[in-house]
């Protein structure tokens, strides 16, 4: 009898085992069908549907009619937790968040106090460094107004320690109010200032990316509340196709910019087959905002954002480029202009240093914004260029003998013999 009762409590404690292993089966499961759930709401081929019925319609239109309400909530609601958090707040910490609010007011002081660029005229043809110095100085003049309360509240949420919610609303707030003028003040220098030529001035084209920068900035604010629970899933989906969809009228700005850099580029380098290759590569960026505008209006939303995070880290990168290099060319043009007050040593200075110089730094540049589009054009569970291109440099071709050859050895004698003769080339110039 001891024996069998011996057996049954064995039983019953392998049944208690699993038990609670056929519950935490049961929790497991539920975990991986909500992270089944979310990777297919993120996936790229997920489609977000619009109400089916006119029920789920006259609920759109309802919550619609109710975001005034929800957004002086959500104030309240901020405004409710900075108080309770200042109350419940230390001495020191009230100190210390005093003292970076009257730092952050003296920064800005002195930002708004800076002097514009003097000496230099308002003109079309003066160089671009001057016109890069006339645009950031007048930037920085103006962004005080939006920067003071922004960082204000947000120098506020951190120290203070609000909820996320409350952080991540002011966070976007303050971002997408500074990104707004950044926009509005780079366009009115670009395409309506004096620094631009007077037939080439285009208030149309400034008054639509005002209007389409303006209306894009509210919506990123509502999709900011949809992922912070505020409005439902229905409209944040609505709010993000309304988004998509703007981007089509940025098309004829596209073109337009388009046309300027063709026209600067036939002039400078005339009419040539890499002329005609980079109007044609050119055309990519009008195509992909159409397609991402419509893939967007379809529903396809992640994919939508996948593809307008890449455009616009691609068009960041290259007007990053462009600007560097404009930089650089001007650099070396005011190196020429100083050496030609040594009228002896000019040609030797200009042949020997600048122009290597200057060839050197525009390779580099471009070899730069290559990488950098490369790794910008990855995929996020992808791997980097980096990686793809030591893989395939590294891959043996041949042998000779004992010894692998593998395309990064012939990659680095091209560059040696390059070099040397380069070089060479260059010592029998300051031979002459």
């Amino acid at each position: 009898m001891d024996a069998l009762q011996s057996t049954l409590d064995q039983l019953r404690a392998i049944q208690e085992q699993i038990t609670g292993f056929i519950a935490q089966l049961h929790q497991r499961q539920a975990e991986f069908e909500q992270a089944y759930k979310t990777a297919t709401a993120r996936s790229l081929t997920a489609r977000e549907r619009l109400p089916a019925s006119r029920e789920g319609w006259a609920r759109l239109g309802a919550e619609l009619r109710a975001l005034p309400h929800t957004a002086v909530g959500m104030a309240r609601t901020v405004v409710g937790d900075l108080r309770a958090a200042w109350a419940g707040a230390d001495l020191e910490r009230r100190l210390l968040l005093v003292a970076l609010e009257l730092g952050w007011l003296a920064l800005l002081g002195a930002l708004a106090r800076i002097p514009a660029q003097r000496g230099v005229p308002l003109r079309p043809d003066v160089s671009f460094s001057a016109k890069t110095r006339i645009v950031i100085l007048a930037l920085l003049k103006r962004l005080p107004w939006t920067l003071l309360p922004a960082g204000a509240l947000l120098l506020a949420a951190y120290v203070l320690r609000l909820p996320a919610k409350d952080l991540e609303l002011l966070t976007v707030l303050a971002l997408v109010a500074v990104g707004l003028q950044l926009v509005v003040g780079l366009s009115r220098w670009l395409f309506v200032s004096d620094l631009v030529s007077e037939e080439r001035r285009d208030r149309g084209l400034y008054r639509r990316i005002v209007g389409v920068a303006s209306v894009m900035a509210v919506l990123l604010v509502l999709a900011d509340l949809g992922h912070l629970g505020y409005i439902s899933r229905t409209l944040w989906g609505l709010v993000e196709r309304a988004f998509m969809g703007l981007q089509l009228p940025l098309v004829p700005v596209a073109l337009r910019l388009r046309g300027r850099l063709m026209e600067e580029l036939e002039q400078t380098w005339g009419m040539t087959f890499w002329t005609r290759m980079l109007g044609l590569v050119s055309l990519s960026v009008p195509i992909t905002i159409v397609a991402t505008g419509l893939v967007g209006l379809s529903g396809y939303i992640n994919l939508a954002w996948f593809i307008t995070g890449k455009l616009v880290l691609l068009l960041g990168i290259l007007l990053v480029w462009a600007a560097l290099r404009h930089l650089f060319m001007d650099w070396t043009e005011h190196l020429r202009e100083r050496a030609q007050r040594y009228p002896k040593r000019a040609p030797l200075i200009v042949t020997g240093v600048i122009d290597p110089l200057e060839f050197t730094g525009r390779l580099g540049l471009f070899f730069a914004a290559v990488y950098a589009a490369g790794s910008a054009l990855r995929w996020s569970t992808g791997t980097g260029v980096g990686a793809v291109l030591r893989d395939w440099l590294t891959r043996p071709l041949f042998h000779l003998g004992s010894a692998q050859v593998n395309a990064l050895h012939l990659v680095g004698a091209l560059v040696y013999i390059t070099v040397l003769v380069y070089f060479g080339l260059w010592v029998r110039r300051l031979a002459r």
